[in-house]
């Protein structure tokens, strides 16, 4: 019999992963190490490829973890995010989940598939800056599908609300996040820190974190702290897609925390 996970190796703080033979959680630990940096280390030619996105996100930051049971979420096309293993997210202890989806466009196939696919008790709330658009109204099919729509944009400018406010404002400080979810049409450089800083200033736990990165947006050398600062947490990359209708000019990314003795060489 295969032995599980020793008591000082935690792989997360939730135990999502313990039931994962320990010979196949050590194969996980050396493909991170494998990946290790996971970026072109010659800084001329990453600097230069920065102001070509197509070729920066084809030669940086490939997946340096395995969820066996990923599935995407919200269909094909633009739209559809990829979700580490959903079976394990709500178990017999754990009833319901808790899901940021930010920015929406009046789109809601991935929020449908969370309600279907993972719980119908699993609690969504939507934010986005606009309230309609195409003829449709955010509130009622965001409603409609079993989600809260809040009309407001998470950010920290102008009438933009910090994430902060927002989660104290909504009573989850101190709570699990199991997924956030984020398009804000290239706020996430110069946004990242400040979510971070959010996360720990009310005390909640982000599982897993969607985004979509904009290569327009980037600049050298900060071009890999955004990985790096949720490297130090604990995230792990677990899935890329290009936003081949941005013509590679973007792509999606999935985050996955594990503690941080995952990245540890033992």
């Amino acid at each position: 019999m295969q032995k599980k996970c020793l008591p000082w190796q935690p792989r997360n703080h939730w135990a999502f992963f313990e039931d994962m033979p320990e010979t196949a959680w050590r194969r996980l630990k050396e493909r991170f190490q494998l990946t290790q940096p996971n970026y072109n280390t010659n800084r001329k030619e990453r600097e230069r490829h920065t102001r070509y996105p197509h070729y920066y996100f084809a030669g940086n930051f490939e997946p340096e973890f395995t969820c066996l049971h990923e599935e995407r979420f919200g269909g094909l096309g633009d739209g559809g995010k990829w979700i580490c293993d959903p079976h394990r997210i709500v178990t017999e202890t754990k009833k319901s989940c808790l899901v940021y989806s930010v920015g929406c466009n009046g789109k809601t196939q991935f929020e449908s598939a969370v309600i279907k696919r993972i719980s119908p008790e699993c609690e969504i709330h939507v934010f986005d800056i606009v309230g309609s658009g195409r003829r449709i109204n955010f509130t009622e099919a965001v409603e409609g599908v079993g989600g809260k729509f809040h009309h407001w944009g998470i950010g920290y400018e102008g009438t933009l609300k910090p994430l902060k406010d927002t989660i104290e404002e909504l009573g989850h400080s101190g709570k699990i996040i199991d997924i956030l979810k984020i398009d804000c049409e290239g706020c996430e450089y110069k946004s990242f820190k400040k979510w971070i800083d959010d996360w720990k200033a009310t005390g909640v736990t982000v599982r897993q974190f969607l985004i979509e990165l904009h290569g327009t947006h980037m600049t050298f050398p900060e071009d890999t702290e955004f990985y790096s600062e949720l490297q130090k947490l604990g995230y792990v990359l677990f899935h890329k897609e290009a936003n081949y209708i941005n013509q590679a000019g973007a792509i999606e990314v999935a985050f996955i925390l594990l503690s941080t003795e995952f990245q540890h060489n033992d």
